[in-house]
This record gives C-alpha cells, sequence and structure tokens, in this order.
C-alpha cells in the first residue's frame, strides 16, 4: 500500500484550498508523505469534457453556501475573491517550477491570499508580490507551461476529472469530502 498522497490541486478551486490545510492532518494520522501536483483546472476540465462549476449559477451558489459552511466547521478561513472564478494560469505555472517544501510554501501562501485575504491573483502587481522578481519571469517561460500541462495530462490520463485529485498509488480519491476514505484506504 502506498504510503504518498500525490494531491492534484489549482489555487482556483476553493475546495482545492480547504484540502490544501486537510492534507497534512490526514498525513500525519496514516503516516504518509503529501506530494503536491499543480495543474491547470480549466484544461482538466476541458480534456474530462467537464464542466466548471460557475458555469452553472445553481451549482455557484450552492458552492459558496457549502464551502463558508465547511470553511466554518473545519475552521479554515474563507474570503471569497472578489474576482472568482481567479485566473491562476500563472500562479500554478510558477508551482510547478518548483518542488518539495518551496512549492508547499507558496502554494500555502497563495492559497492565503486568495482565500483567507480575498487577493486577486491574476492581477500582475498582486501576483509579482507574492512571487517574487526571479519566479515571476520564471513563471512565463515555455518551461513552466510545459511542466502544467505534464502534470495536467498525467492527472487526467490517471482519472482525474477535477480537482482536488487525491491518488494513494493508483487510486483516485476526488474532492475534499473524500479525504476521510483516503486517510480509510492508506490505514488499510
Amino acid at each position: 500500500m502506498s504510503r504518498t498522497i500525490e494531491f492534484f490541486y489549482d489555487l482556483m478551486s476553493p475546495y482545492s484550498h480547504l484540502a490544501n490545510w486537510r492534507l497534512p492532518g490526514v498525513a500525519k494520522r496514516s503516516a504518509a508523505v503529501v506530494v503536491p501536483r499543480p495543474v491547470s483546472l480549466p484544461e482538466l476540465l476541458v480534456l474530462s469534457g467537464n464542466q466548471h462549476p460557475a458555469e452553472l449559477e445553481s451549482k455557484r451558489d450552492y458552492m459558496r453556501r457549502d464551502l463558508d459552511a465547511l470553511g466554518r466547521y473545519y475552521g479554515i478561513p474563507m474570503e471569497w475573491p472578489e474576482q472568482w472564478p481567479v485566473n491562476s494560469s500563472r500562479a500554478m505555472a510558477a508551482l510547478a517550477l518548483l518542488e518539495g517544501g518551496a512549492q508547499q510554501e507558496l502554494a500555502n501562501e497563495l492559497f492565503s491570499a486568495i482565500w483567507d485575504r480575498g487577493e486577486n491573483i491574476a492581477d500582475p502587481d498582486c501576483l509579482l508580490a507574492l512571487l517574487g522578481d526571479s519566479l515571476w519571469q520564471q513563471s512565463d517561460s515555455d518551461e513552466a507551461r510545459q511542466r502544467l500541462n505534464e502534470n495536467t495530462r498525467e492527472a487526467y490520463e490517471r482519472g482525474a476529472f477535477g480537482v482536488p485529485s487525491c491518488f494513494a498509488g493508483e487510486r483516485l480519491f476526488f474532492g475534499n469530502e473524500r479525504l476521510f476514505l483516503l486517510q480509510m484506504h492508506l490505514n488499510g
């Protein structure tokens, strides 16, 4: 049984925000390691033929109520950004250039910027301040886009159709609300 949790996510996803803060506890209770894998949710939706929740008014309205309640339940701040869905493509490309603790640290900061403070990371000045000059420049490179596209394609080929998608080995657990099943699976 795999003791690695691959966490495919996009910053634009509020459910990925919740999963990002809950996964360390799941990993600790399962003696597992979380490996974050940034993807492009819009591209993953195209590949899988899925639809973004924001495209359906009733689903969008439900999501807001659901996420506000889940945030309160888990004690995770949820401040909806004015612009949602937010264009996270450049931030996700930046994350794809990083690995391990550096990637997780930046992902935590970017999730907090969007979902705790309501910042618009699609605004170049905002994202530049969060990434710093060097990573800002690198995030617009072919290499950054290629890495993000490779992660997205891999997620799709393994069966993902949205985010958050977690894999334990080849077993997919979709959604923040399935993390308890992931933990049960890991603990056998």
